[in-house]
């Protein structure tokens, strides 16, 4: 492990509660909830989520690592990256995230600033300020309302 994250580790067990009765705090190695890089993740983590899956404390553990963001470390059971898209969701429905696009266009951002701002690809915003090029919000919804009515429709025709 490396030094500087050795040293925040120690600094975040330290401030950690103490969960006397949970099963990790009766393992010797308690760097083996903190495995170096993605493999050693992936090596560990059906061991580590066993262990937390059984613990008493996990839901209070996982809570503790969420409401601190912190960044490494199996803590309840998930991954940096499970808690990272508790903490940070990116996914927004495809009609919103039009919706959106259109919006901060309205607002003088260029598609960089959108792609940058709504953490999508740059392709996908080119390619609905292409395909509404002048639309309205509004105009995008009905046009999304329109191709889902003539769907339905080729459904109810070939029943």
């Amino acid at each position: 492990m490396a030094q500087g994250t050795q040293m925040t580790i120690r600094s975040v067990l330290c401030d950690a509660p103490n969960f006397a009765q949970a099963i990790c705090a009766t393992l010797e190695d308690q760097d083996f909830f903190f495995p170096d890089g993605r493999t050693d993740e992936a090596e560990r983590l059906p061991e580590l989520k066993a262990i937390c899956a059984s613990c008493i404390h996990r839901k209070e553990c996982l809570e503790y690592a969420i409401s601190n963001e912190i960044p490494y470390g199996i803590w309840g059971g998930s991954t940096p990256r499970e808690r990272e898209k508790v903490l940070h969701p990116r996914r927004i429905p495809v009609g919103e995230m039009a919706n959106r696009i259109l919006e901060l266009r309205e607002r003088d951002f260029n598609a960089h600033e959108i792609a940058q701002s709504l953490h999508t690809s740059i392709g996908y915003v080119r390619k609905i300020l292409t395909r509404f090029p002048r639309a309205t919000r509004e105009g995008v919804n009905q046009s999304h309302q329109e191709i889902k009515d003539d769907s339905l429709q080729s459904l109810e025709s070939s029943s």
